[in-house]
């Protein structure tokens, strides 16, 4: 009997101290930045690599990168990777991010730095949060869209140019399902599937898309866009898709790139370098991701890509075994996918029981050993699925 109580209590110490051991630690999600990224596991539990949200963290080296657990983080629900920084939702709804501080930098003037979780300031009960280029949004437990950090083109979608650490509630929008942040951009998708967005879809250069595009293009309120049926959003640098519900996905904006997946580039307003239309031979989509000027989503297990990648070397030419750039193109090696993320210069995919990279090689050294555009590669260090 004593011996039976010894055993017992030793389990339950060892539960207590690290969990019960029968709990697999299985990853649910992935998001990746620039040279960054993080993955999600079924326990809480989320490891990150790269440089830029990992600053001054002794032992984990810039480049190649190296995966390592956030301390210091409560049990996580989503997550989502910038440039910069990172951050996660947690099971008591609350926000907390690391790597740049934009809060602290918005109200300071200058950046700042934490490689330790920081709860975000004056948000209400929030389900998730997209990071833009330069700006956060979160997406309430209500339905609400709160927004904060830099605001020179109406990224927080409140009427003004002013920057903000405080997050500020977007008016004029009804309830929400879900949010997308991008370079100089924000957009909701309403509970009708109807999509509202704010800021622009390119600073530098006049799409000349004409009504009903127009007034998207430099926003700094909420403007509806003729997308409907949307479950989902993501923003680009000057373009942004969709998931709709018939398990297709849309895009619109810019086509410079041949981000928008189109046959070719002419689209639906018969405008050469821009407009809406919707990605050609996708159906069963169930997972999505978007980046500056190229996107991938999951379907049927397989991850399809299109448009270019940041940091290609030649913009105009992709490489012939990487698909023509204009149709979506499966991307080799990979079986079994669950979710994406796309990067600057690289994207990442759960497939099986691992978290695989595929992309450039960056403009001075490696991302990941042995990554290409046509070959996967693991995240070392980072765990498997059971």
């Amino acid at each position: 009997m004593q011996l039976r109580f010894l055993r017992t209590l030793t389990l339950l110490i060892a539960v207590q101290l690290f969990g019960c051991a029968s709990q697999a630690q299985t990853l649910v999600d992935v998001a990746i930045g620039k040279h960054n990224g993080c993955a999600l596991y079924d326990d809480g539990a989320v490891w990150c690599w790269g440089a830029e949200i990992l600053p001054d963290l002794p032992g984990v080296p810039p480049l190649p990168m190296t995966a390592t657990r956030i301390e210091n983080l409560g049990f996580a629900r989503s997550i989502s990777v910038g440039r910069l920084d990172a951050c996660a939702v947690l099971d008591d709804s609350s926000a907390w991010c690391w790597g740049t501080d934009f809060q602290a930098s918005t109200r300071e003037q200058k950046q700042v730095h934490s490689w330790k979780p920081v709860r975000v300031d004056g948000l209400p009960p929030v389900k998730m949060v997209s990071i833009g280029y330069v700006h956060h949004c979160a997406l309430a437990a209500d339905g609400g869209v709160w927004c904060w950090g830099f605001n020179p083109l109406g990224e927080l979608g409140d009427g003004t140019s002013d920057n903000s650490w405080k997050p500020r509630k977007v008016d004029g929008i009804g309830p929400a399902i879900a949010i997308g942040a991008g370079v100089n951009n924000s957009c909701a998708v309403m509970t009708v599937g109807d999509l509202m967005c704010w800021g622009t879809y390119d600073p530098t250069q006049d799409l000349a898309l004409g009504a009903p595009w127009a007034g998207v293009l430099n926003s700094k309120r909420p403007v509806m866009l003729p997308v409907k049926d949307l479950i989902s959003v993501e923003n680009g640098r000057n373009f942004g898709c969709g998931i709709l519900r018939t398990g297709g996905v849309a895009c619109w904006g810019s086509n410079v790139m041949k981000q928008l997946g189109t046959l070719d580039r002419m689209l639906t307003n018969a405008d050469p370098i821009g407009g809406f239309g919707v990605v050609a031979g996708l159906s069963g989509v169930t997972d999505l991701d978007v980046d500056y000027f190229h996107a991938c989503a999951v379907a049927n297990g397989k991850v399809w890509c299109w448009g270019m990648s940041y940091e290609a070397p030649d913009l105009d030419v992709p490489p012939p075994d990487e698909g023509s750039g204009l149709l979506p193109y499966m991307v080799p090696g990979l079986s079994g996918a669950t979710k994406v993320g796309t990067g600057e210069s690289h994207s990442c995919a759960i497939a099986g029981k691992e978290v695989l990279c595929w992309g450039w090689k960056s403009v001075t050294e490696d991302i990941l050993p042995g990554m290409s555009p046509t070959t996967p590669v693991p995240v070392p260090k980072l765990p498997k699925s059971p």
